[in-house]
């Protein structure tokens, strides 16, 4: 059976995961505990008509689903309780960094816009500042934030926000390098792969230097054995999740020459997204659902999957 399932999200002992409904059931974000040994579905909330993304920080799961980012309590994760509700047009991404929740939608006149919603109070979140593109602009597929900039990755590259500034975001710089299919932000550093499009003769990721946000320039590359599908930050490093060959763990102190310093095959299961938070990697799984991958204090990284569910 098909688990329609993705994308996913881990912090600290939770995992959720978003599975899709179809003519019979209602689209779902499905919650795990995890321990040192297993992860084990405790409880679920589920959409009326669609869920997009999800992220989790502490013991809240923030969701676009339904036209809207949703606060979903999870204190007592067998009871999830919605706590609040920012409304959105067709909210599709969403980003956390800090107190601020980053959210891509498709506005009334169908143009893509980045809304700033603080979070600092999950029950009272309010609406900050937004920007939009106008419609010559490539389609939006993905975000990421951290330190105050946003990047913002479409069919033709990566745009730059400066949000230091939640009510008046400013677009900073542009990388048009070809279309991307996922972005990650580390410090200055967006780490991008190509979309499948634009992947058909080179396979891995592109490191993009922000320093200069006004001028972003690509620094280093590196090669993978297969497509690439998600790249997400593991603590200083990048972890990045292919379609045959599993998870790399991706060295960036030297942005430069980026190397592979750890590789967890997968046993040949298609990943759909991968989500990480340190000591652990989340993976939304085409065919079983989730799985959760933890480090162990004597190696570095995960070797061995702590449990699977949501089948």
């Amino acid at each position: 059976m098909t688990a329609n399932v993705g994308p996913v999200a881990v912090s600290g002992h939770l995992a959720t995961v978003l599975q899709h409904g179809n003519w019979d059931t209602r689209p779902t974000a499905r919650f795990a505990l995890l321990d040192r040994e297993s992860a084990v579905e405790i409880g679920n909330w589920k959409a009326v008509w669609s869920v997009a993304d999800v992220e989790l920080r502490a013991s809240t799961a923030y969701v676009t689903a339904d036209d809207r980012l949703i606060a979903i309590d999870l204190r007592d994760p067998a009871a999830p309780v919605e706590l609040a509700h920012v409304d959105l047009v067709n909210a599709e991404y969403v980003a956390i960094a800090g107190s601020r929740a980053y959210v891509l939608s498709t506005a009334m006149d169908g143009n893509p816009q980045l809304d700033i919603i603080d979070i600092s109070s999950p029950s009272e979140m309010e609406r900050r500042g937004s920007i939009r593109w106008d419609s010559t602009d490539p389609e939006p597929v993905g975000i990421d934030a951290d330190g105050g900039f946003v990047a913002v990755a479409d069919e033709d590259g990566i745009f730059v926000i400066d949000a230091h500034d939640p009510w008046n975001p400013i677009q900073r710089g542009r990388w048009s390098g070809g279309a991307v299919g996922d972005v990650a932000l580390i410090d200055r550093i967006a780490v991008i792969s190509p979309a499948e499009s634009d992947s058909s003769s080179w396979f891995g990721i592109r490191l993009i230097d922000l320093t200069q946000p006004a001028h972003p320039h690509e620094r280093g590359h590196w090669e993978a054995p297969s497509e690439v599908v998600s790249v997400v930050r593991f603590g200083s490093n990048a972890a990045v999740a292919t379609s045959g060959h599993g998870i790399f763990v991706i060295d960036l102190q030297n942005p430069n020459a980026p190397t592979a310093i750890d590789h967890w095959d997968g046993f040949g299961l298609g990943t759909v997204e991968i989500a990480a938070a340190w000591p652990n990697i989340a993976i939304a799984n085409e065919r079983i659902g989730l799985i959760v991958l933890s480090l162990k204090p004597e190696c570095l990284p995960p070797r061995k999957p702590l449990g699977r569910v949501l089948r």
